[in-house]
């Protein structure tokens, strides 16, 4: 069986995690962006090769929820 532990998640999320598409001053980028710019969700996620939802989930901190 896998091992379910919190470290072990932890060890794979971010840039750590082979999966990953941005890193995080990128998406330390997209929050300044969203709350500066004015632009939509789409065009961020355009802008670093992204779709919409995963915007979404980077400004509600669903993903990404350890960046201050």
């Amino acid at each position: 069986m896998g091992v379910s532990s919190a470290a072990a998640r932890a060890a794979k999320r971010g840039e750590r995690n082979p999966a990953c598409k941005l890193t995080a001053a990128q998406v330390l980028e997209i929050r300044h962006l969203a709350a500066s710019s004015g632009l939509l969700l789409r065009e961020i996620g355009a802008m670093y090769g992204v779709s919409r939802s995963n915007i979404g989930a980077i400004l509600r901190r669903r993903s990404w929820s350890w960046l201050a």
